[in-house]
């Protein structure tokens, strides 16, 4: 057991930045291959763009409690609504259902909800699928958001 202890002294801090290195790559190539379903976004047609913000799915108990946190990109072309975010944590927004392409004919309804501290916007879409999906948004422009995304219902 001492032998042990001492190997654990003496090699600690390689064991833990070998760990670091591998779940900082296992991020970036997940994050990758996530991602690539944003490639093809044409910038020039950006209606509303907005970094920072927060937000969750509301469709299963899982997804009910996770979420981003001040790290969502929603982008508003005059196309799609799309819910993205940076590389690194594109994996775990991925598994938290919260990385989409929303053609704007899928949204089938948008209400806001002023809260005490924020507001919350819901946004109410049919996925590719069929399946329904209700996101609830918290940024800094929800009311705007809202507007923009009502002419499109």
């Amino acid at each position: 057991m001492e032998y042990f202890g001492e190997f654990l002294g003496k090699y600690l801090f390689y064991i833990w930045l070998g760990l670091a290195i591998l779940l900082f790559t296992f991020l970036i190539t997940r994050g990758k291959k996530v991602l690539k379903q944003f490639v093809d976004i044409d910038f020039n047609k950006i209606v509303y763009s907005e970094k920072n913000a927060s937000g969750h799915v509301v469709r299963q108990t899982q997804t009910r409690r996770a979420g981003t946190t001040k790290m969502l990109h929603i982008i508003i072309t005059d196309q799609e609504l799309i819910f993205k975010t940076n590389l690194f944590f594109a994996h775990i927004a991925h598994e938290n259902d919260m990385l989409h392409r929303i053609p704007l004919g899928n949204i089938m309804q948008t209400e806001f909800k002023k809260g005490r501290f924020s507001s919350k916007l819901y946004v109410k879409f049919r996925t590719i699928h069929g399946d329904e999906k209700v996101v609830i948004l918290q940024s800094k422009n929800n009311l705007r958001m809202q507007s923009i995304l009502e002419q499109y219902i």
